[in-house]
């Protein structure tokens, strides 16, 4: 049984049909969902770790946490919003994977609203690609770092960013599965202990 059987997919014959249909509005709609609006700080490299970054709907960004520092120290116990907790992550596992593997590119889809951290993220190594727009819906922003599949050539390990402060773990883990003979490797769901999320959870490094 082919994975096509189980799992949605697109055709090129698929995709040449909706550009030759797809009107001006819808054009819009799908640029405001996945368009990307600049890059900065672009790096090579041949593995990337990859997530996105939303603002979580009806939580407001910064209400009752402390300001936002680059140092690792300040981050810890500061969870506040969702949004807030997964940018701290990601700026303190961006240390971990700066010193133990700088080959490593790291990248976050930034949503539109968040652009004021855009800075911060490049100083602590990261390529920023902002988006367009900003959606509402985290499951929708979450599939931004899919777009990194558009890269040939390049093995991606995709992470979420609640979990961004055990980068280093992913990417040591992508890296035991490229000496084996697979292309492929997926966790199709949590594993383990489900009440220790961060510790046990789904990843999917992609080669």
């Amino acid at each position: 049984m082919s994975w096509n059987n189980i799992y949605p997919f697109l055709t090129d014959e698929m995709l040449a049909d909706y550009q030759a249909r797809v009107t001006s509005d819808e054009e819009k709609e799908m640029d405001e969902w996945l368009a990307v609006a600049k890059t900065f700080n672009r790096q090579k490299g041949n593995h990337m770790v990859v997530t996105s970054l939303c603002h979580h709907p009806g939580k407001g960004l910064n209400a009752g946490n402390k300001p936002i520092s680059d140092s690792p120290s300040s981050l810890h116990g500061s969870r506040g919003t969702r949004g807030r907790f997964e940018l701290d992550q990601l700026l303190e596992g961006a240390y971990a994977i700066k010193a133990a593997r700088p080959q490593v590119v790291m990248r976050v889809y930034l949503a539109a609203d968040m652009a004021e951290f855009v800075d911060l993220l490049v100083a602590a190594g990261f390529e920023v690609f902002l988006m367009q727009g900003s959606i509402s819906m985290v499951n929708a922003a979450s599939m931004w770092r899919f777009l990194a599949l558009e890269e040939e050539g390049r093995c991606t390990t995709f992470t979420h960013g609640k979990f961004g402060v055990n980068m280093i773990h992913d990417v040591e883990r992508t890296e035991h599965l490229l000496n084996l003979p697979q292309g492929l490797w997926r966790s199709p769901s949590i594993v383990g202990d489900k009440s220790q999320r961060l510790e046990a959870r789904s990843y999917r490094p992609i080669e």
